[in-house]
């Protein structure tokens, strides 16, 4: 009983040589290997194709048609069916 009751807490000393000499370096260099991966991939990727006009016009629509859908029950009948003819207009010219 007496060998379960006793801690076995171990106490390891960093020499300051040891820790200024490998540890910061080897920091340093990940740091460093990170930061340099990053810019390879962004430089292998490269710019990604701006999004056509007519798309985001689309996309922006589609938008506010499922806006006005979810709030139907909100606004007047009237009202919704004069947006929705609009909203229909609108997207079929483009």
């Amino acid at each position: 009983m007496s060998g379960l009751a006793e801690s076995t807490e171990q106490v390891m000393f960093l020499d300051p040589a040891i820790r200024n000499w490998v540890l910061f370096p080897i920091t340093v260099i990940m740091v460093l290997v990170g930061v340099f991966r990053h810019q390879l991939t962004i430089l292998m990727t490269g710019e990604p194709p701006k999004p056509d006009i007519r798309d985001i016009r689309q996309a922006k629509a589609l938008i506010r048609g499922q806006i006005l859908a979810q709030s139907n029950s909100y606004i007047p009948l009237s009202s919704f069916t004069e947006r929705k003819k609009f909203l229909c207009s609108a997207f079929e010219e483009g």
